[in-house]
């Protein structure tokens, strides 16, 4: 799971959206891949070869991982601690944003919900879950602290 996308909508209607969260690598991405010509492959090696070349803009520039940094920061309201590495900077505000966005999911829902969703995640019950868009450990994890 990215991040880079996010599902929205209500009343039985969704459509893909970039998240705003995470707006500074996808502009980072699309600024490093405007130029991007597209290839083709006459044999999966070539193709896994090409994959294994490509760079992420964030791993190889400090700047773009600051602005990313400060981009998700700003949007928590949150001022990074400077003497962290910037992997412990950007660890830290994605887990205040994930358990932000997961307790207001799980908190929309009752007692029943949070059952159902377990059991579906232990397959128990064979059903598409309504949180299939959170991995399914965190999924757990969330769940599990709403039923105490």
């Amino acid at each position: 799971m990215t991040g880079l996308l996010a599902k929205r909508g209500a009343y039985n209607y969704t459509y893909i959206d970039f998240s705003n969260y995470n707006i500074e690598k996808i502009e980072s991405i699309l600024n490093d891949y405007k130029d991007y010509k597209f290839e083709t492959f006459s044999i999966q090696k070539e193709y896994y070869d090409y994959l294994g070349s490509i760079s992420i803009p964030w791993q190889k520039s400090e700047i773009v991982r600051r602005k990313i940094i400060e981009s998700k920061a700003k949007i928590l309201k949150i001022t990074p601690d400077a003497s962290q590495t910037l992997d412990e900077q950007e660890f830290l505000l994605d887990r205040v944003f994930y358990s932000h966005a997961l307790d207001k999911a799980v908190k929309k829902y009752n007692t029943a919900f949070v059952n159902k969703e377990l059991l579906i995640l232990s397959g128990t019950i064979k059903e598409k879950s309504k949180l299939d868009d959170i991995s399914e450990p965190l999924r757990l994890e969330y769940l599990r602290i709403q039923l105490l």
